[in-house]
C-alpha cells in the first residue's frame, strides 16, 4: 500500500514538472524577431528557419511578432504578404516593426527631408500590406544642438502625418541616450515636448531606462497615455536579473496607456541558447499575475494636450473612452478647450497659494510657527 502512495505521489510530482507550460494562462505578447536573429537574421536563414521557429514560438505563448529586417520594400528578403502568411501559418500576427531612414549631417543642416520621406511611402505601403499596426524608428543619435533636434523632431511629425494618413501608428524605441542632456535639456523630453503626441507614440525599452538610472513609472507619471508599446527586456531573459521591476511597470499600464508589449532580448549568459532564452522570458510574463491577459481592448486612451500644445513640463491630460479616428478639427477643438480649463485652474491654483500665503503669516503673526505643511 506505502508503495503504491508513494508511487501515485511520485507521478504527481513528474507530471507537475513536465507540463508547467501548457497550464500557463494564455495572453497576448509579442516577440521582437531581432532576439533570434541568430536564427533568422538573414534571408537565407530565415527561408531555412521560419517554418521550425514560428511554429516553436506559437508553442511558447506568443502570438505576434516584430520583425527588424525590413529592406527595398520586402521584410526577410520575401514580399510583405508572403511575410505575412507565413506567420498566420503558425498562428502568428505582425503586430509591429522596426524600420526607419535617419537623416544625413547635409538634411539636417538644410532642415530639408524631402527625398527621406519618399522613402518612407514604400516603407509604410509594406508594413501595411504586412499587417502592422504599429511602424517604430529603433533610434536616432543624440543631436549635438538642440537647433538639430529640433529638425528630428520636425522630421518625426512629418512621418507621424504619413503613417496616420496611412492607418499606422508610428512610434520611436528609447534606449539610454535619450536620457542624455543637450544644451542642458534633457533629449527626451524635448522630444516628448516637440513631437506631437498624435504624431508619435513611445516604445519605452524598460531595461536602458533602468540602465540609464531612470524609473519607467516616473516617466509614465510624467508624460501619462505616450507609451502605447512597451519594450519588455532584462539582461539576459526577462525576470532574470532583478535589476527591473515589472510589477510597478504592469502595475501602471492604464497610466502609460499601454495597447500591446514586445518582449526583446539582447542575448543569453551562455548557459542556455536563445530559443530557450525567450521561452523562459514568455514563461516568466504569463506566469506573472501582475501581467494582464490583454491591454489594447481594456485600456482607455489618454489624450495628451500641453498647454501651449507642446510646452515644456506642462502636460495635461483626461482619462477618456477610446474614440477613434480623431480628425485634426475636433482635436483642435478639444486642445483649445483643455488650455482654456488649464488657464482657469492656473488662476484657482494662484488664488488658493495666496490665501495660504495669507493665512500662513496671520499664523505666525499670532505666534504660529507658520510654517508649510509638507504632504
Amino acid at each position: 500500500m506505502k508503495k503504491i502512495i508513494l508511487l501515485s505521489l511520485l507521478a504527481i510530482f513528474m507530471g507537475s514538472l513536465a507540463a508547467p507550460a501548457k497550464s500557463l494562462p494564455k495572453k497576448r505578447m509579442a516577440l521582437q524577431l531581432y532576439s533570434i536573429r541568430d536564427v533568422l537574421g538573414s534571408p537565407e536563414k530565415y527561408a531555412q528557419n521560419h517554418e521550425k521557429v514560428f511554429k516553436q514560438l506559437a508553442e511558447m505563448g506568443y502570438t505576434d511578432v516584430e520583425p527588424a529586417h525590413y529592406g527595398n520594400g520586402k521584410l526577410y528578403g520575401i514580399s510583405p504578404e508572403q511575410f505575412k502568411a507565413d506567420c498566420a501559418a503558425a498562428g502568428l500576427n505582425v503586430i509591429s516593426t522596426h524600420a526607419t531612414r535617419g537623416l544625413s549631417a547635409e538634411e539636417i543642416k538644410n532642415h530639408n527631408f524631402t527625398e527621406a520621406l519618399k522613402w518612407w511611402d514604400e516603407c509604410i505601403a509594406t508594413h501595411k500590406a504586412a499587417g502592422c499596426t504599429y511602424i517604430v524608428t529603433p533610434g536616432f543619435g543624440t543631436p549635438k544642438t538642440l537647433a538639430e533636434g529640433q529638425v528630428i523632431c520636425d522630421y518625426q511629425n512629418e512621418i507621424g502625418k504619413k503613417c496616420r494618413a496611412a492607418g499606422i501608428k508610428y512610434g520611436y524605441h528609447t534606449h539610454s541616450h535619450e536620457f542624455q542632456k543637450v544644451e542642458g535639456t534633457i533629449w527626451m523630453e524635448y522630444m516628448m515636448d516637440h513631437v506631437a503626441p498624435e504624431n508619435m507614440f513611445w516604445q519605452m525599452d524598460v531595461y536602458w531606462c533602468v540602465m540609464a538610472k531612470e524609473s519607467p513609472v516616473q516617466w509614465f507619471k510624467k508624460y501619462p497615455g505616450r507609451f502605447a508599446l512597451l519594450h519588455i527586456k532584462d539582461k539576459f531573459e526577462v525576470g532574470y536579473s532583478g535589476m527591473v521591476g515589472y510589477d510597478a511597470i504592469f502595475n501602471n499600464a492604464a497610466l502609460a496607456g499601454l495597447e500591446n508589449y514586445v518582449i526583446e532580448m539582447e542575448g543569453t549568459d551562455g548557459t542556455i541558447d536563445i530559443m530557450e532564452g525567450v521561452r523562459r522570458s514568455a514563461a516568466y510574463l504569463r506566469g506573472a499575475n501582475f501581467v494582464k491577459a490583454a491591454y489594447k481592448k481594456s485600456v482607455h486612451k489618454f489624450f495628451i494636450i500641453n498647454e501651449a500644445f507642446h510646452s515644456p513640463g506642462n502636460a495635461s491630460f483626461f482619462y477618456l473612452p477610446r474614440f477613434q479616428p480623431l480628425r485634426d478639427p475636433l482635436l483642435s477643438a478639444f486642445q483649445r478647450l483643455l488650455q482654456f480649463f488649464n488657464h482657469l485652474m492656473k488662476q484657482w491654483e494662484g488664488r488658493q497659494e495666496r490665501k495660504y500665503i495669507a493665512n500662513g503669516m496671520c499664523q505666525h503673526h499670532s505666534g504660529s510657527s507658520g510654517k508649510r505643511r509638507e504632504d
